[in-house]
């Protein structure tokens, strides 16, 4: 049997970062979406932690990959 490619793709936003799962065709197969802060020290700034990004990558596309139908292997 025959396993169609999927394909893990990762935004990176300001307050949260979202991993969507895509079937060859183009097609959502699974999505999550995890959030973390920033903090405002002065009036116009913006700081993050960069390893709130590397938790996050790593929650999100484990759950994203989770919620993928038992009929994709993964």
């Amino acid at each position: 049997m025959a396993v169609a490619p999927l394909i893990l793709t990762v935004d990176v936003g300001t307050s949260s970062l979202k991993a969507v799962v895509y079937d060859g065709s183009g097609q959502v197969v699974a999505s999550s979406t995890q959030r973390y802060g920033y903090r405002t020290p002065e009036a116009g700034w913006a700081e993050a932690d960069p390893e709130s990004w590397w938790q996050a990558l790593e929650a999100g596309a484990g759950r994203a990959c989770e919620r993928c139908p038992s009929t994709y292997r993964l």
